[in-house]
Formats: C-alpha cells, sequence, structure tokens
C-alpha cells in the first residue's frame, strides 16, 4: 500500500547452504508499516513448515537508529522430520538416541547511523531438556530435566559471553544415578571455566571449584570436595565390593585426567564422621583381602579381618591416598571399632597401608560405568 507507506512481503526462501546438508525452506510473512514518517515498524514471522519452529521479528527506526528484535519460541525434539535428517548429519557416530528441549531465544540488534557499529545481545534459553548418550561398552549418558540459559552480548566482531547457568535435575550414567546438579560456565571457541558446580551423590553431595578445560588438549586437573555422603550407597555403587553400611563419609579428592580416559587421585582422603559410630557389613572381602596380602599382611591376619568386617560396629573409618610422586601410590586404611562373632566382642583396630595396583582398580571401576573411554592401543 504505497499511499499509507505499508510494504508486505509473503514469499518462500530456500537457502543452500551446502549440498549435502539438510537447509529447509522458511515461509516469510512480513509487514512494514509508516514508511513515510521517519520511523517505521515492522513485525513478522518465519516458519519451518515441516517443524514448529517460528521466529518472529519486530524492527523500529527512530532518531538515526534501527532497533531489530528477533524472538524464538518453540519445542524441539528428535521426532521432528528436519531435525531428524539435521541429527544424522550432524550426528554421524549415533552418539545421540533422543533430545527433546522447550526453548526460547531473543536476538536484538541496534545500528546507529553515529556509532558505524552495531551493538547486540543474544539470549537462548533451553527449558525441561532431555537427551540420552550412547557410550563406550553399551553405556548410556541420560540428563532429564534441565535449564541452561546462553547470553552472548557484543559491539560489532567484539563479543563477550556471559556465565552460563545450568541445572540438571537427573543425569544417569549406567547404574549411577546423580541428581540436582547445578553449574556456573564460562567458556569461549578453545577453553572451558567450570566456576562453581555440584551435584547429589551416594546420598550426600560432591562439589567442584575452577575446572580449567582446553579443548585441544583434554588435560584437567581439579578437586571433589566430598560432604555427607552415605556410606552405604558408596558400597553399593562400587564394583568388586559387596555388603552394607550405616554413616556418612566426608573428605577431598584432588584429580587428574590426561587424554580423557585415564583418572590420577594425588593425596586424596575420606573419613567417617568423627565421634559418629556406625554398622559395616562386607559379604565379600576379596579384593581387600588381596590387597593387603600383597602389602606383606600374613594370610591368616587378612581372613581374620575379612570375617571382622563381616559385621563391625566401627568407630572410625579413614581412608587417605598418599602421592608420593612416584609410579605407584599407597593407600593408608584405618578402620576401628568392634566385630560381633559367635556372640563375642572382637575388637578391631587396622592400621596398614597398601601398596601398589590403586590407580589401575580405579580406573576399571570408573570404565565400568563408562564415566572413561576405554584405551585402545593404536594400531
Amino acid at each position: 500500500d504505497i499511499e499509507k507507506g505499508t510494504l508486505i512481503f509473503d514469499g518462500i526462501v530456500n537457502p543452500k547452504l551446502k549440498d549435502d546438508f539438510p537447509t529447509p525452506s522458511f515461509v516469510l510473512n512480513y509487514k512494514v508499516t509508516d514508511c513515510y514518517t521517519g520511523a517505521p515498524n515492522g513485525s513478522g514471522e518465519l516458519v519451518i513448515p515441516e517443524t514448529n519452529l517460528k521466529l518472529g521479528t519486530k524492527l523500529s527506526i527512530t532518531n538515526d537508529v534501527v532497533d531489530v528484535t528477533a524472538t524464538l519460541n518453540s519445542v524441539v525434539s528428535k521426532d521432528d522430520p528436519y531435525l531428524d535428517r539435521l541429527f544424522a548429519k550432524l550426528d554421524e557416530q549415533k552418539l545421540i538416541n533422543s533430545f527433546y528441549t522447550e526453548i526460547y531465544s531473543r536476538i536484538s540488534v541496534k545500528f546507529s547511523t553515529k556509532t558505524q557499529l552495531p551493538a547486540w545481545d543474544f539470549v537462548v534459553r533451553f527449558n525441561e531438556f532431555k537427551s540420552s548418550i550412547a557410550m563406550e561398552g553399551n553405556k548410556e549418558l541420560a540428563l532429564n530435566n534441565g535449564t541452561a540459559t546462553i547470553h552472548l552480548s557484543g559491539l560489532g566482531e567484539r563479543w563477550v559471553l556471559h556465565s552460563i547457568p545450568i541445572y540438571i535435575r537427573g543425569i544417569s550414567i549406567d547404574q549411577l544415578q546423580l541428581t540436582n546438579g547445578r553449574f556456573k560456565i564460562l567458556a569461549d571457541e578453545e577453553q572451558l571455566l567450570l566456576s562453581e558446580g555440584s551435584i547429589n551423590a551416594f546420598g550426600g553431595t560432591l562439589s567442584v571449584y575452577a575446572l580449567y578445560l582446553n579443548f585441544n588438549h583434554l588435560n584437567v586437573g581439579f578437586t571433589i570436595f566430598v560432604d555427607d555422603i552415605k556410606l552405604n550407597e558408596l558400597i553399593t555403587a562400587l564394583p568388586n565390593l559387596e555388603g552394607s553400611g550405616s554413616g556418612t563419609l566426608h573428605g577431598k579428592l584432588p584429580v587428574s585426567i590426561y587424554r580423557g580416559n585415564k583418572l590420577k587421585l594425588h593425596n586424596a582422603y575420606l573419613f567417617s564422621k568423627p565421634g559418629v559410630t556406625g554398622k559395616l557389613k562386607l559379604t565379600d572381602t576379596k579384593l581387600l583381602q588381596e590387597a593387603l596380602l600383597s602389602s606383606g599382611i600374613p594370610e591368616q591376619t587378612c581372613s581374620d579381618l575379612g570375617i571382622a568386617l563381616s559385621d563391625l560396629d566401627y568407630s572410625v573409618i579413614r581412608m587417605e591416598l598418599i602421592d608420593s610422586g612416584r609410579a605407584e601410590q599407597s593407600l593408608h586404611l584405618q578402620i576401628e571399632g568392634s566385630s560381633y562373632q559367635k556372640k563375642s566382642t572382637i575388637p578391631v583396630g587396622l592400621n596398614v597401608n597398601i601398596h601398589g595396583g590403586i590407580e589401575s582398580l580405579l580406573n576399571i571401576g570408573l570404565r565400568s560405568h563408562g564415566i572413561l573411554r576405554e584405551n585402545k592401543p593404536k594400531k
């Protein structure tokens, strides 16, 4: 409508990115009004017909300033025909089994003829996202009911990525169940900083601060702070250890991961709460007895200890990993309490150092849960 200063754009856009890339068609419906007033306004939407993705935009021009705002609200799942093709192209190793999220996004761009550089702001929020990802050994990583917000702002080509808050209600890795993960992340093209993170595990909390990762070198060091984890849940989760227990453990675990497939602990420790007693009933102590035997403890003593740990009221449990910087580490194990055998009470006082093999056992346990990759030999 030339007389009223109104322009209407209505048509189909067929962008071509690459011949082998699944590019959708867009239906464009846009209207600009007040073109003669010096302050035109526009609004409309861009729709992908195969999906429920709709992009709404608004335009205003006042005092030599162009202000464009675009918003996107949608539900994204791998069931969408277009996204199925897109996932198939991006996920060549078939790692992503399912994906679902609600998306809200907003982008705002302001351009002034005086500054010559556009100032822009971009926010995207993922609500209630769910995903399952295939891992080695037929294991699966499942993320349930998460939220994340990504916020970028910039002037021209210069940009800043603001802190990314992430909340994940549930994470499962094989049989390992984690809940209420809360993380704050800073990142750019080559590196990532987890400024703080915590997650509920084994009935307690695991926390991490200042975890730095360079994407070009998958070597990372950090400390896991352990608070109030339940002994019974830890025993249940550990491979090659059967039994039950009561009480809680605390401590810290300085960790290094090399090339994403080898984990090493440095001077870590876990201990029971001072002054609080608990129960420990181990029905299979073969692994512990073998470790004690290899450290020079007499066979009969190891056997007697295995029997004592089958029904123990403990007053002290302390495990301390000593890293001397040499190839093998040693584990200082202290257990004090009373064992009930054949209607009699037997005092138990174990205070030993176990040498060697600890790091290998730890990595085998983590790989059995699919947390670390298998380190396959090079051909």
